[in-house]
């Protein structure tokens, strides 16, 4: 009686038309790291000489030493990094702005000094948040003897934060501070000028309770620095003093479904972004529990995200539950690793038609197939489990595939 009801099934489903889509993701354009040495053993040993030669989305890494040199970034995309601020020193004495970033550029681990009028002149810098890509960062460098340590007016979507600030006539002047972002949520800048104290009173920018000696200032916040609005909920009691990171995060995954046929395909969908202040290349990993599924080499640049597809072919993989996780190999140099690893959910491998992933091949999962059936990847009736063969649409193989295999059960 069940084969004659689906035989039935299937003649009528035998006159639809199998519609069959792919995609196609394009190519990664290569970025490159220039090195910078004043002493001349490197690929230049002027940081400017390094700007004119970079392209977009490259990175100038900057080793210590005394560049006495006023720089200038027009119109590109660039990540200037210091090897360490407190020995890695733009002296701009005579120069109008030791720093002009007349662009999206982002600049960490340097002491900008004794600009005729700016440290880093950074005007006009109005890109939206949606084009994330655009985002400039200050963090974790000096400002010390300028009249003017950052000059930002009319500048929206800057990040900035663990700075320190010291000796300048004004810290701070920008328009607009309510578009920028002044800590990491816990961490803001080092103001010479703030006399605050650290007694744990108050509430932060989010509402929570502050904390009695954890180095942040609790007290007159936000904090106003001179030239400026008040800005800065967390400003540190002392110098900031860490050198620039490497920290690379795997933000998540997504699983194309959650039920898949033996020897059939399940799409892991993974997001790994780098956090640090150096272009990075890692290898990144996926796991069934604790077995290799691929592994991939990736490149990412400063502020940089990834999406990347891994297709998992469940052949010769043995029936049963699996708990799929991504893993970004750690890079040299990076300390915080706890944001490597991403777990998402348990997977079945099951037998080929099983969509409800009960081991056994049933009226009930034909039905499950039929009832959508046509219904393609986007339809609100989309069910990725009853679509077998992973095409993006309920067709009449995936109808086959499950008879083929009705009334088999595991074990």
């Amino acid at each position: 009686m069940k084969k004659a009801v689906l035989a039935k099934i299937l003649m009528l489903l035998l006159i639809v038309v199998v519609v069959a889509s792919s995609n196609t993701r394009s190519p990664r354009a290569e970025n490159r790291i220039w090195v910078v040495d004043d002493d001349g053993l490197a690929d230049f040993s002027s940081i400017q000489d390094a700007i004119n030669a970079a392209s977009d989305n490259d990175t100038i890494l900057v080793r210590s030493g005394i560049y006495h040199e006023g720089i200038h970034v027009y119109n590109k995309r660039l990540s200037l990094v210091g090897e360490d601020w407190r020995t890695t020193i733009i002296d701009g004495t005579g120069k109008w702005a030791v720093a002009e970033l007349l662009g999206p550029a982002n600049m960490t681990g340097f002491t900008i000094c004794n600009g005729e009028m700016h440290g880093i002149y950074a005007p006009d810098h109005n890109y939206p948040l949606t084009e994330p890509q655009y985002v400039m960062l200050i963090v974790g460098n000096a400002f010390i003897n300028n009249p003017v340590g950052l000059w930002a007016n009319y500048s929206r979507f800057l990040f900035i934060y663990h700075n320190n600030f010291m000796n300048n006539t004004a810290d701070y002047c920008c328009e607009e501070t309510q578009y920028n972002t002044y800590d990491d949520g816990h961490l803001g800048n080092y103001w010479d000028s703030y006399t605050g104290v650290d007694d744990g009173s108050g509430i932060g920018r989010f509402g929570e309770p502050r904390v009695a000696g954890d180095g942040v200032g609790d007290t007159d916040v936000p904090f106003a620095p001179p030239g400026s609005a008040r800005i800065d909920w967390y400003p540190l009691m002392e110098p900031w003093t860490s050198s620039p990171k490497h920290d690379i995060t795997v933000d998540k995954i997504v699983l194309s479904k959650n039920v898949v046929g033996q020897g059939y395909n399940l799409n892991i969908n993974a997001t790994v972004s780098n956090k640090g202040f150096f272009m990075e290349n890692f290898n990144f990993t996926v796991y069934a529990n604790t077995t290799l599924i691929a592994t991939q080499t990736i490149t990412l640049t400063i502020g940089d995200t990834m999406a990347i597809i891994f297709a998992w072919n469940t052949s010769g993989w043995m029936k049963g539950k699996y708990t799929i996780s991504a893993y970004a190999w750690p890079v040299p140099g990076e300390i915080d690793t706890t944001d490597n690893t991403y777990t998402n959910g348990i997977v079945t491998v099951t037998i080929p038609g099983d969509v409800d992933g009960d081991f056994d091949v049933d009226i009930l999962d034909v039905v499950k197939i039929t009832s959508i059936y046509a219904s393609k990847k986007g339809d609100h009736q989309f069910n990725p489990n009853s679509d077998i063969d992973s095409d993006g649409v309920i067709t009449i193989l995936d109808v086959v595939i499950a008879c083929t295999h009705y009334g088999q059960k595991d074990p």
